[in-house]
């Protein structure tokens, strides 16, 4: 496993353009004195497609001033898009379509930067179903980098595997036109940027059809956890997935206090077993059959159920130590450590 970390807030410069704010919902109390900024979001779909009519996507934005809340947007459905027009040193790709959404200026608070640390984007893709619309796949895209980032972040999720068939190819990117904390916020919030790079010598399954792609799963030090997007199998896999941490927002004295003992703990999940369609048919149809043939209804009731997400699944542990983060000076760490296979029992279903 690969890792590198760092603590240090950009050094975004101070804005003096004030934008208007949206008052769908009251702002909350500040006396800090701390400068906020008002960024204005804007959601980008690039998307090359064949016959998709009835297509369209439903995101999730974190509502405004309310951030507990969320906005289900939806886009026209795919036809309806533009042609993606040609970029400045790029050709133009008459066969990618795209779709933007602007948002209103929103104030950057304690909550509204928590919730982006903490929950991900939901993106959905929906097409035609029998009756009525249906959600055919869906997507959880981690923006948190963004608190992390200076000048104009930008955040982008690309996808060239997608189980919806009419979508070939999809880009999907989340700008804002200012870094969401001010230099002196961001050094209160204190973001630490976690990079998790990828992994490398993984070893080979034979029944690699059985297994769920490779992620990673990182839980910090107060327990907060972030999970990699999926990677298919090899021997290297590559998820250079960015997660913000606001250590500002945490306990002072415990947060170093954990870092100081405690390690980074990383999981890498390549061995998760998929649990196919046949094999859920014939469970459903023993739990209905009840009693076999030649079975008390005692010695059934005793039988374990064959359900291949009860069957062992190994993963690995990587484990990273980041105490030389509380040296003065030191904001960045390229850190390395070994995976070390672990076995599980799956806990059958209750």
């Amino acid at each position: 496993g690969l890792l590198s970390a760092a603590n240090m807030p950009p050094k975004g410069a101070k804005q003096q353009k004030k934008e208007e704010k949206r008052e769908a919902f009251p702002l909350p109390e500040d006396n800090s004195g701390i400068e906020k900024n008002d960024v204005s979001f804007t959601v980008t779909f690039q998307v090359k497609h064949e016959e998709a009519n009835g297509i369209f996507f439903k995101f999730y934005w974190y509502k405004i001033n309310n951030p507990f809340k969320h906005d289900g947007l939806e886009t026209p459905e795919l036809p309806q898009w533009s042609q993606m027009e040609a970029e400045e040193g790029k050709e133009a790709r008459p066969d990618v379509y795209t779709y933007k959404r602007e948002f209103e200026p929103q104030k950057i608070y304690d909550d509204f930067a928590f919730e982006i640390s903490r929950t991900p984007m939901k993106l959905e893709i929906w097409g035609p179903g029998e009756f009525s619309p249906e959600k055919r796949e869906e997507f959880e895209i981690d923006i948190s980098s963004l608190l992390f980032a200076k000048d104009t972040p930008e955040y982008k999720f690309t996808s060239e595997y997608c189980k919806t068939q009419e979508v070939v190819e999809l880009n999907f990117l989340v700008s804002a036109d200012k870094p969401l904390l001010s230099e002196e916020y961001s050094q209160k919030l204190n973001p630490i940027q976690v990079n998790l790079l990828g992994a490398k010598d993984l070893p080979s399954y034979p029944h690699i059809d059985r297994l769920k792609p490779v992620y990673a799963v990182c839980e910090f030090f107060n327990g907060e956890r972030f999970k990699t997007r999926p990677h298919p199998h090899g021997a290297l896999c590559k998820w250079a997935h960015r997660h913000v941490f606001l250590a500002g927002l945490m306990n002072a004295t415990k947060f170093k206090e954990d870092i100081s003992s405690q390690s980074l703990i990383v999981e890498v999940h390549d061995r998760d077993e998929i649990k196919v369609l046949e094999e859920i048919k014939e469970e459903e149809k023993e739990n209905t059959e009840g009693t076999k043939e030649g079975d008390t209804e005692e010695e059934a009731k005793g039988k374990p159920k064959q359900d291949i997400k009860n069957l062992k699944s190994g993963y690995g542990v990587a484990s990273f130590n980041l105490k030389d983060l509380l040296k003065p000076r030191v904001n960045n760490l390229k850190l390395r450590s070994d995976v070390i296979p672990v076995k599980r029992e799956m806990q059958e279903d209750q």
